[in-house]
């Protein structure tokens, strides 16, 4: 039996839970909040973190508990009622974590807790006969979502660099989600691929290894030099 994803171990036991982070697109959708945050005027550490543990766990856990409970993609033997619970609390943590933010700095952040909320389940639930689960939702919601939240959490407000930054990642989680949704369909096919079809499954794959090396590293960077300024 094929791998699910080009990341996936085998099915089974603590790799499944670590399968349900889809670890490399993890990493690259945090990457988004960390470059929302550089964009800022002045970085504030404090909110920085709070933002990439709230992302973390509405993204990396309860957004992908939920899409593992639609016709369990990744194939792991997580039992349905762990992955109720799991979205559930990551998902309330997250909420939690916005709504204390909201009393901190402003009420204002509401909107982006409320917005979080409804791309993540529209998404994963694909809910209203899967309007919300396509392309474009799927760079809005992983792509310029977190810069906007990002940016806004540090500055307080949105401005003109923020929308350009997000429309750029915009950009690059439609390109990931291209390569993705077509090597998934070659590696998930029920019927086995054949020599082309396995040659095309792998070049998606190795840009999207690639972007998912890349992108993180030149953000780090960015950050860096951000803060040595």
């Amino acid at each position: 039996m094929r791998a699910p994803a080009f990341y996936a171990l085998k099915a089974g036991g603590w790799h499944d839970y670590l399968n349900l982070l889809h670890l490399p697109y993890l990493i690259w959708h945090l990457s988004y909040v960390m470059v929302g945050a550089a964009a800022a005027p002045r970085i504030h550490a404090d909110r920085l973190v709070a933002t990439l543990v709230a992302f973390g766990l509405a993204v990396g856990i309860s957004s992908h508990a939920l899409d593992e409970l639609k016709g369990r993609p990744l194939q792991t033997k997580i039992l349905r009622s762990h992955l109720m619970c799991l979205a559930a609390s990551t998902f309330a943590t997250a909420a939690a974590l916005g709504v204390t933010g909201a009393v901190v700095l402003d009420r204002w952040l509401l909107v982006f807790v409320g917005a979080g909320a409804f791309l993540a389940v529209g998404y994963n639930l694909e809910i209203m006969g899967g309007r919300f689960h396509n392309r474009f939702w799927f760079g809005l919601s992983w792509g310029a979502f977190p810069v906007l939240t990002s940016y806004w959490v540090q500055k307080g407000s949105i401005s003109y660099v923020a929308i350009l930054v997000a429309a750029v990642c915009l950009m690059l989680a439609l390109i990931q989600n291209y390569f993705s949704r077509r090597a998934k369909s070659i590696r998930r096919s029920v019927k086995p691929p054949d020599e082309i079809e396995i040659r095309r499954m792998k070049s998606y794959e190795r840009a999207l290894r690639g972007m998912a090396f890349a992108i993180p590293i030149v953000v780090t960077c960015l950050f860096i030099a951000r803060l040595g300024r």
